[in-house]
């Protein structure tokens, strides 16, 4: 995964089981930070590797209002899921996230990247308002 990434000419940072990507949103001084998992899951035949940005987070549980509204959005690549605090991190958070195939290209991975930071800013306005929080 770290040679796909160095192929794709991002600028990233590496961090404990993931690579870290701050990307800028086009026509707008926001920026969104997205996260791609260092190794790819595998079954059968299948590769992917989890690219997600967050839209959401809190040391409160989601009201139900904004799990309604969250998940009534369908994306026709990836989709939303609900994180619950863990042992690794204790927050509540709803990602945006697409599962990426590691034999893809570096264009069509980048190219992928750049959606899921663009789909997760989108959502992350539409569930905390204009305020940029990554």
């Amino acid at each position: 995964m770290t040679t796909l990434m160095k192929a794709t000419e991002l600028s990233y940072s590496e961090i404990p089981g993931f690579f870290q990507v701050t990307f800028d949103i086009a026509d707008s001084p926001r920026k969104h930070t997205i996260y791609m998992r260092s190794r790819a899951e595998e079954y059968n035949s299948l590769k992917a590797a989890e690219a997600f940005g967050i839209v959401w987070e809190s040391t409160d549980a989601a009201p139900k209002e904004l799990l309604e509204k969250a998940f009534t959005y369908r994306f026709k690549a990836g989709g939303l899921a609900y994180e619950r605090p863990s042992e690794a991190q204790n927050l509540h958070r709803i990602r945006y996230r697409l599962h990426i195939d590691p034999r893809r290209d570096a264009k069509q991975v980048r190219e992928l990247l750049a959606i899921v930071a663009s789909t997760s800013d989108f959502m992350e306005k539409e569930l905390n308002g204009e305020e940029d929080k990554q």
